[in-house]
């Protein structure tokens, strides 16, 4: 698992109580940068009218806004408001940074190929599907037995208590 970011251009600092207090100004927004770590994308968003940055994941709002698309081919990201406006933004820089330790995406270097295993690690495989296999079924069978032996108990019930209902109405 790895992480990548595209740049922030623009320092983010934490919201400052008067800032929170307002939101940013939708049409001044720019979309300065995204993370990707663990399969969740989110954003950086910047409203050069506070000067404040702020984060918004893939499926999540912050400071009123949310995030309804992100087009990777393209780079595009789309917006709403929580006033119900929508708009579209390309990120404002074309390089991609990735941190150190993470997965660098390559189109140049094919994957390696497969390691080959030897017989014994085959067999012993083998062997360990077969045993899982085996009590997979074991537990099939035991759980349609205990389903067989409740049924039977409860048709015994219902004809006992169908004798006893018979014999109080005569």
């Amino acid at each position: 698992m790895g992480i990548s970011l595209l740049p922030l251009t623009l320092a983010q600092s934490p919201r400052s109580p008067s800032a929170l207090q307002s939101e940013p100004s939708f049409d001044q927004l720019v979309y300065t940068g995204m993370m990707s770590f663990g399969g969740k994308k989110s954003f950086s968003v910047y409203d050069p009218q506070s000067k404040q940055g702020f984060w918004i994941p893939i499926d999540g709002s912050r400071e009123g806004i949310s995030v309804l698309n992100y087009d990777e081919e393209s780079g595009t990201l789309t917006l709403s408001s929580s006033g119900g406006q929508s708009r579209q933004l390309g990120l404002n820089t074309g390089s991609v940074v990735t941190l150190r330790g993470a997965a660098v995406p390559s189109s140049n270097n094919p994957k390696p190929p497969p390691r080959q295993k030897d017989p014994e690690t085959l067999k012993k495989e083998e062997n360990a599907r077969n045993m899982v296999m085996n009590i997979l079924e074991n537990s099939a069978k035991a759980r349609e037995k205990q389903r067989a032996e409740r049924e039977a108990r409860l048709q015994a019930i219902r004809a006992r208590q169908a004798a006893e209902r018979r014999a109080q109405g005569r």
